[in-house]
């Protein structure tokens, strides 16, 4: 991203972390989160993928520090979802937190996500379309509330990916910018609306179970790959 090379150059003081190998968890985010505070820093800049992103919001939720964010690819909505995927040490899903507040900036630079392997981005689009069934089997529930506007956003989703997916991943950067616009703000859009709702997750329970599994073989995979292995 162009204001990276800026930041770099006119920030009387600065700090670069650099964070630990493996999936974000509490015990890191506390770490880093204290060391925040006895700098007395004063916000936090997250640059990277969905892991990267998620260690940012958790170091954020624990400091209090305004967060803004630099996704490098579009692999998941991270970046713009207020959610916080949670681990163990050992890479397992533990659950969720959500950030207090919101993100103060979110910065995407086509260029910088349009130099991502492909599988970054194909693993996006199987990550998203989740979100279609997850939503309809919301309707499975009684006690879940009408939210149209919902399995609206979910359909359009889709349409996005049907009308795009193919041209992006041949390198038409006009169908490419849709499909960052879908995989990394929409999906978090539909996240957030359906926050009060149950939802049926079943493909990223599926994801889920298999962290708990084979928290070593999984690592080999990314997070949208088996979420579409759950979709099937």
């Amino acid at each position: 991203a162009a204001f990276l090379p800026r930041f770099a150059e006119d920030s009387a003081e600065r700090h670069m972390l650099t964070l630990p190998e493996g999936a974000p968890n509490w015990t890191a985010a506390r770490s880093f989160a204290a060391d925040v505070v006895v700098r007395d820093d004063q916000a936090i800049i997250g640059v990277g993928g969905g892991t990267a992103m998620d260690m940012s919001k958790a170091i954020a939720a624990q400091c209090g520090r305004p967060l803004y964010l630099v996704p490098t690819c579009a692999a998941t909505c991270s970046c713009a979802a207020r959610l916080i995927a949670l681990y163990d040490e050992e890479g397992r899903r533990t659950g969720s937190a959500e950030l207090p507040r919101a993100i103060q900036g979110i910065y995407t630079d086509e260029d910088l996500l349009a130099e991502a392997p492909r599988r970054l981005l194909v693993s996006g689009i199987a990550d998203g379309m989740a979100k279609l069934s997850e939503t309809a089997s919301a309707c499975l529930y009684a006690d879940n509330p009408a939210e149209p506007q919902r399995m609206a956003q979910a359909l359009h989703l889709m349409d996005v990916y049907f009308t795009h997916a193919d041209a992006a991943l041949k390198g038409d950067r006009a169908a490419l910018s849709e499909i960052l616009y879908a995989n990394l703000y929409l999906t978090a859009q539909i996240t957030a609306t359906g926050s009060a709702r149950r939802i049926g997750e079943i493909a990223h329970h599926f994801y889920n179970g298999v962290t708990r599994l084979f928290p070593t073989e999984r690592s080999a995979f990314l997070h949208g790959e088996i979420v579409g292995v759950g979709v099937l």
